[in-house]
């Protein structure tokens, strides 16, 4: 609406027989210990404006000092939401139940005549499923709601600094007539899986200055602080020492068939160097496992471990490991192939560009898909994909390993490594290959005098003898591969 709203006698409460206020006279259906049943104030909204009700007194240790509620819901002062009857609002400081819980906001005039108008709904739980919802079907003269088996509640929590938020005015999915609803909507069948998200509530990052990490624009710390790069622990002289660092999950290998550990690789992004965490099976958690699920190079972490050695390569023992970003664009090192044949960028992660000139399926011997590919200079590289990592030859990628090749060139990610002292890159996913251009290899015949292929040899002696340089000149038309 355009125009101010009169909150007189508009209404929120946290529990589903709300109804019960019009229908029995029950002035307070929610918990009187964590729930609440309370009226808006004599106040107005005007179109377009935020109200923030606050439901917990300690509001200043989250928000900080210089934070003014314009609503509060404990206490008698002249902002303070009112009680429909003395206990509506619970003395509990939390009010709202992390996991699951429902709101609802509605409008009724006080009259026992007057059936009660819902204003809004909001539906939430983490626990994959839900037992408790606002369904007023057969309840007096109200029409039906929505199932509980149909409503579509929100499928996640909230952590710390973070709250839900609609994600715009639109409804996703209600169904505009037929309801309960103060203009006719059902509101108890939005699919609010579509039309609310979480948020940040804050600025969030590190605010330790000591940190490599440090944000000088964070408002609260996320816990996300780390001391140590993946570089200071592969250079320095931390064996046996616990160190704080964090990287982007680049590989994954399931050793415990062979007696080994799981073993996750995080890379470096400003240099591409990469550490491997060594993680036993008695230490292995589900949450463990959704990191190292595909795509790879997208999942920022903060790790904190043990320096340890095997058989000379650094690795770390984890303590503890926490996301810091679920969408991290890595970005690697572009490097020349030949740069990489060098030997100038062993056990690093690098991006490169080649044109793909041939396809070896190695599978059948137990090996890996080898693509090779070649840049302008002539130089090329092995890229070796295990099936276990990427299933290339049923993905969308496959049309790649069909001939004919020299039609693709590609934009690559991987970590440089050696086989039979061949250098070669190691892809572990879809997203690690790009097909940047491709060359057509159809066309069209057009006889054009003026467009003719020549080569002129310059005045040579009949018996040329070893060694002697024979000049030519040639042109050809535009646009053409020679």
């Amino acid at each position: 609406t355009d125009s101010p709203i009169d909150l007189t006698n508009y209404y929120i409460c946290d529990d589903e027989e709300y109804y019960k206020m019009q229908t029995e006279g029950d002035m307070a259906p929610s918990s009187s210990i964590s729930g609440f049943t309370a009226r808006f104030p004599s106040i107005s909204i005007n179109s377009g404006d935020t109200l923030h009700v606050i439901l917990n007194s300690d509001y200043s240790g989250f928000y900080g000092e210089e934070f003014t509620p314009d609503i509060i819901m404990y206490g008698a002062e002249n902002n303070s939401m009112l009680e429909t009857e003395p206990g509506s609002i619970g003395f509990s400081a939390g009010k709202l139940d992390e996991t699951s819980e429902l709101l609802i906001l509605f409008y009724w005039d006080g009259d026992s005549e007057s059936l009660i108008q819902d204003v809004d709904y909001f539906l939430w739980s983490s626990l994959g499923g839900i037992t408790e919802v606002v369904d007023k079907t057969g309840i007096g003269d109200y029409l039906d709601d929505t199932t509980l088996n149909n409503q579509l509640f929100f499928e996640e929590s909230t952590d710390n600094y973070y709250g839900y938020s609609r994600i715009g005015i639109e409804e996703s999915n209600e169904l505009v007539t037929g309801g309960n609803g103060i203009s006719g909507h059902d509101e108890t069948s939005e699919n609010f899986r579509e039309s609310w998200e979480v948020i940040e509530l804050f600025n969030l990052g590190c605010t330790d200055p000591e940190a490599i990490n440090f944000d000088n624009n964070a408002e609260k710390d996320n816990g996300t602080c780390y001391f140590t790069t993946i570089s200071d622990i592969l250079n320095g002289s931390y064996l046996g020492q616990i160190v704080i660092t964090a990287g982007v999950i680049s590989d994954y290998f399931d050793v415990t068939p062979y007696g080994g550990p799981h073993s996750i690789t995080i890379a470096e992004e400003s240099n591409g160097s990469i550490l491997e965490l060594t993680i036993w099976p008695n230490d292995w958690t589900i949450e463990l496992k959704q990191f190292v699920e595909p795509p790879f190079f997208k999942k920022e972490i903060k790790v904190k471990g043990t320096v340890e050695e095997f058989e000379g390569t650094i690795q770390i023992s984890p303590i503890s490991v926490n996301i810091i970003n679920l969408e991290y664009e890595f970005q690697a090192p572009e490097v020349s192939i030949n740069s990489i044949l060098k030997g100038n960028h062993d056990d690093k992660i690098v991006s490169c560009k080649g044109l793909l000139v041939d396809y070896f399926d190695v599978t059948v011997y137990n090996g890996p898909h080898a693509l090779t590919i070649e840049n302008e200079q002539g130089y090329r590289v092995e890229l070796s994909i295990w099936p276990n990592a990427y299933d290339i030859p049923n993905s969308s990628n496959s049309y790649l390993l069909q001939p004919p090749f020299g039609q693709y060139y590609l934009s690559v990610m991987g970590s440089v490594g050696e086989y039979d002292n061949e250098k070669q890159l190691l892809i572990s996913g879809a997203n690690s290959i790009t097909v940047s251009d491709t060359i057509n290899t159809e066309g069209d015949y057009t006889e054009i005098d003026s467009a003719i292929v020549q080569i002129l040899p310059a005045l040579f002696v009949l018996l040329p003898i070893m060694g002697e340089t024979l000049d030519f000149s040639y042109s050809f038309p535009n646009n053409s591969r020679v």
